[in-house]
């Protein structure tokens, strides 16, 4: 086929208008709809709201030896986090929806109040769900920025109890790669990255978590993780 130099000039006219365009559409989008993608990339709104129990196991060093997160999530705001080291629990905490514990030299001791403030106003288990609540958070789309190499897309969101978090979230997947997190009235942030994006079952999930942005930052890899299995309310019971 015999390409003119008007067809050339055509086509290039047509992919320029085509770049513009899905500039412009991506500038438009509001903080709700950036979010609302996100859960779509995770499986789905209809999948993330069908799941009532979350399991999740992480393996990371601690102290130069090799353990095992284990994290178990229920609706409303139910959640427990063990540590695991050579098949016996050397930590673990929990809150039933109501109050926290931990153990502490073998004792069961009960968490400070104040230390329960962000888990009273869960609603959900994803994040991405309780951001589209305005009765629990209040977010807004910030200057879009680079997280390493990444084009992203910034979130700010405002919990009910102060506590701002920044969302980075990767224009080309629409996976969240960053999370900043500060308390109200503290200092401090914490930054978390989140890389290796693959499929547990339907769900659509980080594969690595790192904790910090320093060289000797903590590094967890999810090694399994399971919806509505594997947790019952006795995992929040002393």
């Amino acid at each position: 086929m015999k390409i003119t130099k008007q067809f050339l000039i055509c086509t290039l006219c047509l992919l320029n208008s085509l770049s513009a365009f899905c500039q412009e559409t991506t500038a438009n989008l509001d903080a709700r709809t950036i979010i609302l993608k996100c859960i779509d990339r995770m499986g789905g709104m209809e999948k993330l709201r069908s799941v009532k129990t979350l399991y999740t196991e992480l393996t990371t060093e601690m102290d130069g030896r090799k353990v095992t997160w284990v994290t178990k999530e229920m609706l409303p705001n139910k959640g427990a986090f063990q540590i695991v080291y050579n098949g016996s629990i050397v930590y673990q905490d929990w809150f039933d929806g109501q109050k926290g514990f931990e153990t502490r030299r073998g004792e069961v001791v009960e968490t400070a109040a104040e230390q329960l403030t962000n888990k009273f106003p869960r609603k959900n288990i994803f994040n991405e769900l309780d951001y589209l609540d305005s009765s629990v958070y209040a977010i807004e789309r910030m200057e879009d920025v680079k997280v390493k190499r990444s084009d992203c897309y910034k979130v700010k969101a405002r919990f009910i109890t102060g506590r701002i978090k920044l969302v980075y979230i990767e224009k080309k997947t629409f996976n969240i790669i960053r999370e900043d997190v500060t308390d109200a009235g503290s200092p401090e942030t914490s930054i978390t990255y989140f890389s290796d994006f693959k499929r547990f079952g339907d769900i659509y999930f980080y594969g690595k978590m790192v904790l910090g942005d320093t060289p000797d930052a903590q590094v967890a890899t999810v090694t399994r993780l399971v919806a509505n299995e594997l947790i019952t309310e006795r995992d929040f019971t002393k």
